[in-house]
């Protein structure tokens, strides 16, 4: 039996318009950062799934689902 379970998280953008309008550069950067950070989780078999759903408005949101101790 393993020690360790299944987590999700939820993370919404706290401005939608980057999904519509665009991103800052600001944002970019951060979202450049955490795509690598959780790349670099699914590599070593930490996240199972990440994604986010393909609507552009306030209710878009993403999911990950990932094994920890």
């Amino acid at each position: 039996m393993s020690d360790s379970a299944l987590f999700l998280y939820k993370i919404q953008p706290v401005r939608p318009e980057m999904l519509s309008v665009g991103q800052t550069a600001e944002e970019e950067h951060i979202i450049s950062e955490h795509f690598t950070y959780l790349k670099g989780l699914t590599e070593a078999g930490v996240v199972l799934l990440a994604g986010r759903t393909l609507n552009t408005d306030y209710s878009c949101f993403g999911i990950v689902i990932l094994s920890a101790k």
